[in-house]
């Protein structure tokens, strides 16, 4: 038989089962059909609403990561933030944001004291944050680029020189990163290591000036004046008025002071002298 006469009897069968064929069997399977119709579009459904619900869980926590970043108590927030998403891109920018915030707290060791941490302590808690990031990961080139950074960063501020020029290295290493920014910039690092090493520390420049001492007492033992007291003031004097020496008048002595005043050490004594003969003058 020739190959053409095969191909058109294959070609009857097919239109002869369509024909005849697909109906009886339609007859036959139709509820399994339609079951397995509805369970698809069921299926595809619930698929939405999963991914719906996804998106808007990644956006939540995306706005709380931001929010985190701005808080009072960055790293208290992110570890929370990380507790509660197990969403990859959250997570992963959340642990190096976290080994940033426990490096920028070092200048300030109020900070460190209100947090009951050491300067140690921080460190330490940021070395393990970058490297989360870098295990958990580290596929991703841009995050294990910061992290490895980040790390090698935290080894510096240890004062373990070598450490952080192996984590360099390894960044430099051929076929580590793909994009060459990344061996660059470590090779940057390293080649400015020994004199990040060698430079003088911040803390040992700062001169503290010695505490003034208060002035000395005057002479005699007594305290000396307190500021703003009435003998310091300009154009105020403690010193009792000069009064002018009073003259006897002719006729006998003077009253005592105060006398013919209600008040006094005279008060109530009769004036004496021309002071009793004196007219009253004044207005009339």
């Amino acid at each position: 038989m020739k190959a053409e006469e095969r191909h058109e009897l294959k070609e009857n069968d097919l239109a002869s089962w369509l024909q005849y064929g697909f109906p009886i069997w339609l007859k036959n399977n139709g509820s399994y059909v339609l079951l397995v119709l509805a369970l698809g579009f069921l299926g595809f459904q619930v698929w939405r609403l999963y991914e719906a619900r996804q998106e808007g869980t990644r956006i939540k926590a995306s706005n709380e990561l931001r929010m985190a970043q701005e808080a009072e108590d960055v790293p208290s927030k992110l570890k929370t933030l990380i507790e509660t998403y197990d969403i990859k891109d959250v997570r992963e920018k959340a642990y190096l944001a976290l080994g940033k915030a426990y490096v920028e707290l070092l200048p300030f060791p109020g900070q460190l004291k209100a947090m009951n941490l050491t300067r140690s302590e921080a460190l330490t808690e940021a070395y393990n944050a970058y490297e989360k990031a870098l295990k958990q990961y580290g596929s991703d080139e841009l995050i294990a680029g910061k992290a490895m950074l980040g790390m090698a960063q935290v080894e510096e501020d240890r004062g373990e020189w070598d450490q952080a020029k192996k984590i360099y290295e390894e960044m430099g290493e051929k076929g580590r990163f793909s994009d060459p920014a990344w061996a660059n910039a470590a090779a940057a690092q390293l080649k400015t290591l020994e004199a990040r090493k060698n430079a003088p520390r911040l803390v040992s420049q700062i001169k503290i000036p010695p505490p003034t001492m208060p002035s000395t007492s005057p002479a005699g033992g007594g305290p000396g004046p307190l500021p703003g007291a009435f003998g310091t003031m300009p154009g105020i004097s403690m010193e009792p008025p000069k009064s002018a020496p009073a003259s006897a008048p002719a006729g006998g002595p003077t009253g005592l002071p105060g006398a013919g005043l209600p008040f006094g050490p005279g008060a109530g004594a009769p004036a004496t002298g021309a002071a009793a003969s004196a007219p009253a003058t004044g207005p009339r």
